[in-house]
């Protein structure tokens, strides 16, 4: 199926490329929770998840899989 571009709607980008569009910011983070999810299980892979506000700056970033850093 195609993606339709809404002019306010939230994007899930992966490496630049558009994976999905949503009305609201929490309905785009739960897709891009189940697919990092989803490759952590899958394929074993780490995966991170940045969520970032309309001006581009990064409000939160997630790790699912082994989380790379030391934080005890």
């Amino acid at each position: 199926p195609a993606l339709k571009q809404e002019a306010n709607a939230w994007k899930l980008t992966r490496n630049g490329d558009v994976v999905a569009y949503d009305d609201t910011q929490a309905g785009v983070v739960a897709t891009g929770v189940r697919l990092c999810r989803k490759r952590w299980v899958e394929q074993g892979i780490t995966a991170e998840l940045q969520i970032r506000r309309r001006d581009g700056t990064i409000r939160d970033t997630r790790t699912y899989g082994r989380d790379p850093r030391g934080i005890k």
